[in-house]
Order: structure tokens, then C-alpha cells, then sequence
């Protein structure tokens, strides 16, 4: 319920729905559920600037480290990562990139491997880098090539094409 309030921008609806699930998982001791909203949280007062997405991305992600579960893990640290580059702070953001990349490789995640490799070199390009970029966006064509997701194969295709242009 939470993410359909999410979804169509109803925000405290969705923050309300997504305090609940953490009360329940916290309940259970479903580290999986609570880091999962708390990142949730995060990712809203993110799209809002509000400094206080940190401190839930903080905990998801000290809930996170105490499971088996790469997919919250990278799920977690690309919206870090997220995070970082909307406040500006690219190098925190790539570190996160980093991890999400790790997470994701451990969870056989090409789809969101690829899309961490892209954001980094997104950023990459940003600091006129233009080497590690197409390294970056080398590696996130190999893994879209792993999936079925033409529009991001297309679109890495298209950044290395205009780096290409760049030199």
C-alpha cells in the first residue's frame, strides 16, 4: 500500500504505510522488510532534499549488513548512492555505485548492475573523465547484454557513441 501512495506522490499517506511495515517486520525481526522501507523513506525525503533521507539510508543500511541478502543490499546502496548525487557529493555517490555494483554482482543482478555502472560513469563524465566513463560504461553494456532491457542497452550504446564524440 505504501508504494502505491509512493507511486502517485500521496506523501504522507506512503510514509505512514511505510512507518507501519517497519513496525510489523520489526516485530518479526524481518531486518529484509525494515531495511526495504526504511530505504523506501529515504528515497522520499530525498526527492523532497530533505537531509534527513541520510539517517534512514543509515539504518536500512545497518539492517541490511546483518542479512544474507544481496539484492537489499544493492538496493540499499544505489539509493545511497542516489542520495549522494542528488546533494552533491559525487564521491560518496560513486562509492555507493561501488557497492550497489558488488551487491548486485553477488546477487546476479545484471539489470542493476549495468544501471549502477551507468550512474557512476554518469558521473565520471560530469568530472570531464571521459576514459573511466567508457571503462564504466563498457562494463554496464556487458551486463544489459545479460538482460532483456533494450531501452538500456540502447541507452549505454548512445552515451559510449557521444563519448566517442568527446574523444
Amino acid at each position: 500500500m505504501a508504494q502505491i501512495y509512493d507511486d502517485v506522490n500521496q506523501i504522507e499517506p506512503a510514509l505512514d504505510h511505510y512507518f507501519n511495515s517497519i513496525s510489523y517486520a520489526g516485530q518479526e525481526d524481518n531486518f529484509a522488510a525494515q531495511s526495504t522501507s526504511l530505504t523506501k523513506m529515504g528515497n522520499i525525503f530525498t526527492d523532497m532534499y530533505e537531509d534527513q533521507a541520510m539517517d534512514y539510508y543509515s539504518v536500512a543500511d545497518d539492517l541490511a549488513a546483518q542479512i544474507d541478502n544481496s539484492k537489499i543490499k544493492g538496493f540499499v546502496s544505489s539509493s545511497l548512492g542516489n542520495a549522494y548525487e542528488k546533494f552533491g557529493e559525487p564521491q560518496e555517490a560513486l562509492k555507493s555505485y561501488s557497492k550497489a555494483v558488488q551487491h548486485y554482482t553477488d546477487a546476479d543482478s545484471p539489470l542493476k548492475v549495468a544501471q549502477n555502472y551507468s550512474k557512476a560513469a554518469d558521473i565520471m563524465v560530469e568530472y570531464s573523465n571521459v576514459s573511466k566513463a567508457k571503462g564504466l560504461l563498457t562494463k554496464a553494456q556487458n551486463y544489459a547484454r545479460q538482460t532483456d532491457d533494450v531501452n538500456l542497452m540502447n541507452e549505454i550504446r548512445e552515451k559510449l557513441n557521444s563519448l566517442e564524440l568527446l574523444g
